[in-house]
């Protein structure tokens, strides 16, 4: 089997034993001071070698503290008919251009990966999609969604934007950087022009808004797929009533960090916590709490030098009122 070799030396620092054995490894600096002082995640090499191999090859590093590393670069060469091996660029531009055939669209076989932080909402539209028959991996913020991107291929991708550890535009960015060319669809609640605008520009194919509207979300994955829907998915009353239910057995401590954080002045916080619970209650058809954390949530972002207290109290005071009103 032919391969191709490619050598890069340096003459930098170098490593030792220990530092190149985890060198490739996700999140991983063989010196944490560099993160500080230039930035960077700790993924480049472990992209790199997840593509090497991709292309049947791999990426290897010898090195030497004081004297430098040399890393290797080797990929399989697979030679189809009538092509032939080139040894001057002066080939290339003698070579008459030839227009490359399109490749028909591929059609999508139902793999999708879900990066959604609130683990009620990641189960009802985990569940949404397996009742339309998809094979779904959810994970809980950005960095996990990378990870399984490198470890097997999807056919659509659900990116939350506001998560913690890594935000959905940071994972994007990242996963671009790999060369996947899965479809990606931002899950948010903001919905402004301006912000999806962004989401657009930064790659995402499209935007599903939060609350997510359960028979609107079913008809855009079908068309993502390229699914024939012959009728309305839905979750059977008993399952969806037992997801409610988990929802709301939450909402107390939702509350109680809600209380702590406006308390202790953490708007920071507060306002991250009052958007999640506006992304939430809608889907789960509270929708008095979801009016009510909308309406702070603008207030909030409105960036006032004092926030209205009532509507901090609407939205505690309905919580007790779900929660009260609850069957276990």
């Amino acid at each position: 089997e032919e391969q191709l070799v490619i050598k890069v030396n340096d003459t930098g620092i170098g490593m030792t034993d220990a530092e190149q054995a985890d060198l490739f490894t996700p999140f991983y600096q063989a010196d944490s001071s560099i993160s500080r002082q230039y930035g960077g995640t700790g993924l480049g090499l472990n992209i790199s070698k997840s593509l090497a191999e991709k292309l049947d090859g791999t990426i290897t590093v010898h090195s030497h503290v004081g004297s430098g590393s040399e890393f290797c670069l080797t990929m399989a060469l697979y030679m189809p008919a009538r092509v032939r091996w080139i040894t001057s660029f002066e080939e290339i531009s003698a070579s008459t251009a030839k227009e490359l055939p399109s490749q028909c669209q591929r059609n999508l076989v139902g793999e999708v990966l879900v990066a959604e932080d609130h683990p009620e909402n990641r189960e009802l539209i985990k569940r949404i999609l397996e009742r339309m028959g998809l094979t779904v991996t959810a994970v809980e913020n950005g960095q996990d969604a990378v990870q399984a991107t490198l470890d097997h291929q999807f056919d659509l991708i659900l990116l939350d934007i506001q998560m913690p550890i890594m935000d959905g535009e940071q994972a994007i960015h990242i996963m671009q950087a790999t060369g996947i060319t899965t479809p990606i669809v931002a899950l948010t609640a903001n919905t402004m022009k301006h912000e999806i605008d962004r989401y657009l520009k930064q790659g995402f194919i499209d935007h599903i808004g939060k609350p997510i509207d359960r028979s609107e979300f079913s008809q855009k994955i079908a068309s993502y797929l390229d699914i024939e829907m012959h009728e309305e998915v839905k979750l059977p009353e008993h399952e969806f009533a037992a997801l409610k239910q988990v929802y709301i057995d939450g909402l107390k401590a939702q509350r109680n960090t809600l209380t702590k954080q406006y308390a202790e002045g953490d708007i920071d916080g507060f306002s991250q916590s009052v958007h999640m619970l506006k992304g939430t209650a809608g889907m789960f058809d509270c929708d008095t709490l979801y009016q009510h954390a909308l309406k702070l949530d603008k207030a909030l972002k409105a960036d006032r030098v004092i926030l209205d207290s009532q509507l901090v109290s609407n939205v505690l005071t309905e919580i007790d009122d779900i929660v009260c009103h609850s069957t276990p």
